[in-house]
């Protein structure tokens, strides 16, 4: 008898293994069992004789409280991005450089000598440099042609400038402005 018991408890744990079983319908009774259990307690607290209107009250006032206190935040967080926005675009519109005032002649005068009597070859207490009216007036004798022309496009470029006078000659030339005056 136990044989024949056992036989009929492997076949019908086989079968058992054949059909296959549905996870959702198993638990769909104990969670609807779950949320009625949970709203029927929340009602009963709420609705409670002696202490429900207060809880009602006290849920009512921190519900509220949490509304308010979202808005806050929320035009909080709307003026943060209005004055993020606005420096910025205040920001870009300063990116653009506007027109420089003029420079003084004196100024104009230091950056030219800065910029052309830069290098070591070039001699320095040969050369004059006069600035009026941001037109620069160049005098005094250089070893080479190369530097005339040199200086010349140097003192050119100098941000400020109008316009180069070169009065630079080589030794034992006279300058540009007295060669007239010496052929009459």
């Amino acid at each position: 008898m136990k044989t024949r018991m056992s036989s009929i408890v492997r076949r019908a744990s086989r079968a058992r293994s054949r059909v296959p079983m549905k996870r959702g319908n198993d638990r769909r009774p104990w969670f609807f069992a779950g949320i009625s259990g949970a709203v029927s307690s929340a009602l009963m607290y709420l609705f409670d004789p002696e202490q429900g209107r207060r809880r009602r009250a006290v849920g009512r006032d921190r519900l509220l409280g949490t509304a308010r206190g979202g808005v806050r935040r929320f035009n909080r967080a709307t003026n943060r991005l209005e004055a993020d926005a606005s420096g910025l675009t205040k920001r870009l519109a300063h990116l653009k450089p506007g027109p420089k005032p003029p420079v003084n002649d004196p100024t104009l005068e230091q950056r030219v000598q800065s910029e052309i009597l830069r290098d070591q070859d070039i001699p320095k207490d040969r050369i004059s440099i006069a600035v009026q009216e941001g037109v620069v007036t160049l005098r005094g004798v250089v070893d080479r042609a190369e530097q005339i022309r040199e200086l010349e496009e140097r003192a050119g470029k100098v941000t400020g400038v109008r316009g180069v006078e070169s009065y630079l000659h080589l030794p034992n030339t006279p300058a540009p402005n007295k060669e007239d005056a010496l052929q009459a």
